[in-house]
C-alpha cells in the first residue's frame, strides 16, 4: 500500500520541483537529464508544460564524475533558457555552467543523484517553505558574523574569518544568482582566504571525488583528520580512505586545490540521517568545510582544479563567540 501510494505522488512531487524551480507561464526551462535520469526529465516535462511553459527536454550520457562540464552545445542552449533543471546521476554545481548562468540570472536547480526512488521516498514532501525561513536566518547569522568556531567531540577544532563575506541561503528554491539542489537545503559562506587555523575531522562523508575512489557517495569508514594553518590544507591523516585522498589531491599539482572554500551548515529538518551522498550536506546539526575553488560564492574569486566538501557531524558552531548549534541542536 506504502509503495503505490508513493508512485501514486510522484507527479505531484515532480510538481513540487518545478515549483521549487518557480516556473511561470512562458519561461523556457532545459531539462537537462543523463541516461539514468531520463524518466524523472519525463515528468518534470509534463508538469512544466502543464504550467503553460516550454520544456526543452535534453538527454546526455553520465559524466565521469562531479564538476564535469557537460558538452559545449548543451553549455550553449542552457545560456537560452529562463530557468535550468538538472536531474542528474552527478553534480555539475562546480562547473562554468553553474557560475555563467547564474551571473546571466538564469535560474538553476540540481537534483543529484535522483531517481525514481529517491523521488517516491518522500524527501520533497519537506514543506521548504518554512524552512526555507530558518535558513535564510542562519544564511544572515553567518554574513553579519566577523569569525566562526567550529569544535566536535572527536576533535574538530577550526576558526576562520567570514569579515565582510555574505551568507548565502541554498534554501531549494531557484532564484536569480543562487544555486538550488532541493532536497539539500544549506546556509553557507566563504571564509576569507588565509585566515582558517586548526583542524578538521572528517566523520562523515567526503564529496565531489572522482570514481576511481572507492569510497565515493560512501559513508566513510574512519575518520579523515586535515591540518589547517594559514586558510590551507597543510597535512591529511588517517586510514586508508584519508591516505587515497590525500594521493588524489597531490595528482592534481595544483596547490589552490587545499584553500578552505566554504562553511556550510546544514538546514532541512526532513533529512534525518546521513547516508554517503550529497544530502548530508542538508542534515540539521552537521556542518560541511571544503576546499578548492570558491569563486560561485559571493567574495570568492578563486578558480581551482575542484571543490571537495568534508561533512562533519554534531558540531559546536559559534559565530562571534556566540553558539548557533551546540553539540549537534540548533540555537537561534
Amino acid at each position: 500500500m506504502d509503495k503505490m501510494y508513493d508512485e501514486m505522488m510522484m507527479p505531484r512531487r515532480a510538481y513540487k520541483i518545478v515549483d521549487l524551480a518557480q516556473v511561470t507561464k512562458g519561461e523556457k526551462v532545459l531539462i537537462l537529464c543523463d541516461y539514468t535520469t531520463a524518466s524523472i526529465g519525463k515528468l518534470l516535462v509534463s508538469q512544466v508544460y502543464q504550467m503553460g511553459a516550454l520544456p526543452i527536454y535534453t538527454v546526455i550520457p553520465p559524466l565521469e564524475s562531479d564538476g564535469v562540464p557537460v558538452p559545449d552545445p548543451v553549455a550553449e542552449m542552457g545560456m537560452r533558457v529562463d530557468v535550468i533543471i538538472a536531474p542528474m546521476s552527478v553534480n555539475i554545481a562546480h562547473t562554468p555552467l553553474r557560475t555563467e548562468a547564474l551571473n546571466a540570472g538564469i535560474r538553476m536547480l540540481l537534483l543529484v543523484g535522483i531517481s525514481e526512488e529517491s523521488l517516491a521516498s518522500g524527501l520533497f514532501d519537506t514543506d521548504f517553505h518554512t524552512a526555507r525561513v530558518k535558513c535564510d536566518e542562519m544564511a544572515d547569522l553567518l554574513g553579519k558574523a566577523k569569525v566562526a568556531k567550529a569544535t566536535t567531540s572527536k576533535g574538530t577544532d577550526i576558526t576562520m574569518s567570514l569579515e565582510g563575506r555574505e551568507g548565502q541561503s541554498q534554501s531549494g528554491f531557484a532564484v536569480k544568482g543562487v544555486l538550488s539542489g532541493p532536497p539539500n537545503m544549506e546556509a553557507l559562506c566563504c571564509p576569507v582566504e588565509g585566515t582558517a587555523e586548526g583542524k578538521i575531522v572528517c566523520d562523515i562523508t567526503a564529496l565531489g571525488l572522482p570514481p576511481q575512489l572507492d569510497f565515493r557517495n560512501q559513508l566513510l569508514s574512519e575518520p579523515i583528520e586535515i591540518t589547517v594553518h594559514q586558510g590551507m590544507a597543510k597535512e591529511i591523516k588517517g586510514g586508508r580512505e584519508a591516505k587515497m585522498l590525500r594521493e588524489f589531491l597531490e595528482s592534481l599539482n595544483d596547490p589552490t586545490v587545499y584553500t578552505i572554500a566554504e562553511l556550510g551548515v546544514g538546514m532541512n529538518p526532513s533529512v534525518k540521517t546521513f547516508n554517503g551522498t550529497c544530502l548530508d550536506e542538508a542534515v540539521v546539526g552537521g556542518i560541511h568545510i571544503a576546499i578548492g575553488e570558491n569563486w560561485c560564492f559571493p567574495g570568492g574569486s578563486l578558480k581551482s582544479s575542484g571543490h571537495y566538501d568534508f561533512v562533519i557531524s554534531n558540531v559546536t558552531l559559534e559565530l562571534d563567540g556566540k553558539a548557533v548549534i551546540k553539540d549537534g541542536k540548533q540555537f537561534f
